[in-house]
């Protein structure tokens, strides 16, 4: 995730939007995402996602 993060911001890109899959959650919180919007839960290809998403910053 760090290397997208890094890729991302070199290409001018503020925030990395993720589709996460709800039994991942934990694990993408621990990396700083955050429930984008109101945190409805979708599926994609039959499983559960929450929308997360992270701001990137020079300082990373």
């Amino acid at each position: 995730m760090r290397l997208l993060e890094e890729v991302a911001l070199a290409r001018g890109s503020t925030r990395v939007m993720i589709h996460a899959q709800v039994q991942a959650k934990a694990f993408y919180d621990r990396l700083g995402y955050v429930v984008d919007g109101a945190g409805n839960i979708f599926l994609e290809d039959g499983i559960p996602h929450v929308r997360m998403m992270k701001p990137l910053s020079m300082d990373m």
